[in-house]
């Protein structure tokens, strides 16, 4: 999989997150492009999310508002599939099987740790032969004291999460405009 990465430019893919908490299920659908060193974009009907080293930016396309903060980065912009392998390498990883996600036949990685956190990673499908993450399941607890520092945000005291990457583009054609701040839209400059 580092191989993989390491041998990309950018990608593109279209993300189907399904949350469990509660007995409840909600599902969302979302298109990342990624385009090395720093550019990263999340997109969905209603947001538009980019960070790159420099600037992290949300246009909120019904209010038609752009909230800007601008950082300088030690680091590089989020990789999903890089962050994705870095994580592994933090568990015990063993073989449980083989399965299809979206007819290209996976591995089934199982994930296990002694360590606490927020987020833990349980299951990878690596699809055989161009290693890379079909399907990923995290278990999501939120941080002590995150109620009280985000108090109009509810969130369930454990979930899971399951993202199921599809259509991936490999070498994807990204113009680089796409990372750039909307013009002719509010814009809220966050400090």
């Amino acid at each position: 999989m580092a191989e993989k990465l390491a041998s990309i430019e950018s990608y593109k893919e279209e993300v189907h997150q399904k949350d469990i908490a509660e007995g409840k299920t909600t599902e969302a659908n979302y298109t990342i492009y990624f385009k090395k060193p720093d550019k990263f974009r999340s997109e969905n009907p209603e947001t538009v999310t980019v960070w790159t080293s420099k600037v992290i930016w949300t246009y909120d396309k019904q209010k038609n508002e752009v909230r800007v903060r601008e950082i300088n980065a030690s680091v590089n912009a989020f990789d999903f599939l890089g962050f994705i392998l870095n994580e592994i390498k933090k568990y015990d990883v063993s073989l449980a099987g083989q399965e299809k996600v979206n007819g290209k036949e996976c591995y089934l990685l199982d994930l296990s740790t002694d360590k606490k956190g927020t987020s833990q990673l349980q299951k990878v499908w690596v699809v055989k032969g161009e290693w890379y993450p079909a399907r990923v399941q995290f278990r999501i607890e939120p941080p002590e004291g995150f109620q009280k520092a985000f108090p109009n945000l509810t969130l369930p005291k454990e979930s899971t999460s399951i993202l199921e990457f599809r259509r991936v583009e490999f070498d994807a054609e990204i113009p680089d405009e796409m990372f750039s701040i909307p013009e002719n839209v509010n814009r809220v400059d966050l400090t």
